[in-house]
């Protein structure tokens, strides 16, 4: 079975014909829409975003509009429709009603709308230059596409000019009358009326008996169209209910009033009497009914943790139940034992086999044996008690917890020490396979660019807090003798292609850095930005 794609011309709004630049806010919105990509920017950034991603071959996305034109493809119905005046297609005489009461046809969505009130203006243009005597090329711009219709008919559908809506279906079509009220004069309201196929969705004929409306597209066609796509995407195009969804009617039996309801709650006009002593029987002892305190519930999560620890296997009850804590304070002599612990277990970080040369000048000094870093059973050990660079953003909770007292940033927060602590994990994904391997042709490059000769170097440690680590990805020498920290970022994205063709808003996009001055730099509170400033001892 052949795979159905969508292509830019598949889609209304999808297909630019000329430069970005040239057209309107409005239509280049369209355009990220149809793409995936965000419609909540600026001109300039719009512009900017969609030549990337032209660079970068971004394809149509399958979603957009609900994914109707997907639908439509996948059922090899032609989407390619021109503007016509079917004077063949009659409007019916009766069967109107109030809408909604016909069912709306199943593929009419906004993009419906924006090909009939915006691109199909260009068939006309182009109908009326062929059909010129003179064959002056001047007249091509004569019928130029323009959002007014849009934007005007918007406003219209929510200021709630629109009255009297009815709708009406034939074989073929479909029919949606209403009368509009005028903007700014005091006047009799104007009669719009809208054909749609059936099929397709497509808008087949659209009048109104305004000045303006010699094409019909105007903006009291456009305001009925966006009241019909609004209706469509808040309650659906299916009105009717289908006959096996609709009540029995028949065969219903005689007892029509009951209404069958668990035991405990059925109150039935009988002498028996419905009890729900069974339903509600707690098999504990009576000294042990009740409701639980927060210790006993505490008790039973710890009973289940250590259950879970011996068997390596987590219970279902341990993931929906958490431990609750209540507010307490600590006595001074308490205090004065907690800090010794701690200052007991900062000094049992530094080694004492420290020798002047692995002391840097500003009191650091790198653990031997670590200089291999992932692949060194030590270095995992050496980091497992210690905040590294990688880990910096994720211990900014911790004043969040404080300050906001989250219960879910709580919960986050001890996970997170539970992984790192208790049970840690060495993960090693393809993208860090993919880093690992490209981080010698990075040090080579930087070699060549800088003059500055790299060497490898392991797991490094502050003197005065210990507890701080950071493994840089080298250490370099410059001309003057100054050693410099050298950290290296292998993105995904350049795995198959240049800086140049993916353009500066994807590295916004995927690292949160941008360019300043030709250079590269952290932007906002990112997790890179912490691994940097923790490397730098800062």
């Amino acid at each position: 079975m052949e795979a159905v794609v969508l292509t830019e011309k598949d889609v209304p709004g999808a297909f630019l014909v000329g430069d970005p630049s040239e057209y309107r806010l409005t239509e280049l919105k369209r355009w990220h829409e149809c793409h995936g990509q965000s419609k909540n920017v600026t001109l300039r950034e719009a512009i900017e975003k969609i030549c990337a991603c032209i660079t970068l071959g971004i394809k149509v996305n399958p979603g957009v509009d609900n994914g109707k034109w997907y639908e439509l493809k996948r059922r090899g119905i032609s989407n390619q429709t021109t503007p016509k005046v079917d004077t063949a297609v009659t409007t019916p005489d009766n069967g109107w009603t109030t809408f909604p009461s016909v069912d709306i046809p199943e593929m009419f969505n906004y993009g419906s709308a924006y090909h009939y009130l915006i691109e199909s203006i260009a068939h006309f243009g182009h109908e009326c230059n062929s059909d010129s005597s003179d064959g002056d090329s001047d007249n091509n711009g004569s019928y130029t596409t323009t959002m007014k219709p849009l934007r005007k008919g918007k406003k219209l559908m929510e200021s709630e000019f629109i009255d009297d809506i009815q709708d009406n279906r034939s074989k073929t079509d479909y029919f949606l009358r209403a009368h509009i009220q005028h903007s700014m004069k005091n006047e009799y309201p104007l009669d719009v009326l809208i054909v749609l196929s059936n099929v397709s969705g497509f808008v087949s004929r659209a009048s109104c008996n305004c000045k303006s409306s010699a094409l019909g597209r105007c903006v009291h066609v456009a305001a009925l169209l966006l009241k019909l796509v609004d209706h469509v995407e808040k309650h659906g195009h299916r009105v009717t209910t289908p006959s096996t969804s609709q009540p029995c009617v028949w065969n219903r039996g005689k007892k029509r009033s009951k209404n069958p309801k668990p035991l405990h709650e059925a109150e039935y006009k009988s002498k028996k009497f419905a009890d729900g002593r069974v339903y509600k029987w707690d098999p504990r002892p009576k000294e042990h009914r009740g409701s639980l305190t927060n210790r006993q519930i505490n008790d039973f999560i710890i009973d289940l943790q250590n259950i879970s620890a011996s068997t390596q296997e987590e219970s279902m009850w341990e993931t929906s139940l958490r431990i609750l804590y209540e507010d307490y304070d600590l006595e001074v002599e308490r205090k004065k034992t907690l800090l010794k612990h701690v200052q007991q277990l900062e000094e049992s970080h530094i080694p004492n086999d420290i020798s002047a040369k692995q002391m840097s000048a500003y009191g650091a000094f790198e653990l031997l044996g670590t200089q291999e870093q992932s692949m060194s059973l030590l270095w995992i050990q050496e980091r497992q008690y210690r905040i590294t660079a990688s880990k910096c953003k994720v211990c900014f909770l911790g004043d969040k917890i404080v300050e906001n007292r989250g219960y879910n940033l709580t919960w986050k927060y001890f996970h997170w020490l539970s992984n790192n602590l208790w049970s840690p994990k060495v993960v090693q994904t393809c993208d860090m396979q993919y880093g690992l391997s490209e981080e010698p042709k990075a040090r080579e490059a930087y070699t060549k660019a800088t003059g500055n000769k790299v060497r490898e170097t392991g797991l490094w440690v502050n003197r005065k807090f210990p507890y701080l680590g950071a493994s840089p990805d080298g250490l370099a020498t410059d001309s003057d003798g100054n050693t410099v920290g050298v950290e290296i970022k292998c993105l995904k994205i350049l795995r198959d292609k240049s800086q140049a063709e993916c353009g500066e808003w994807q590295f916004k996009r995927e690292l949160y850095v941008r360019t300043a001055h030709g250079g590269m730099r952290s932007g906002g509170q990112s997790e890179h930005q912490g691994r940097w400033h923790s490397s730098s001892g800062r």
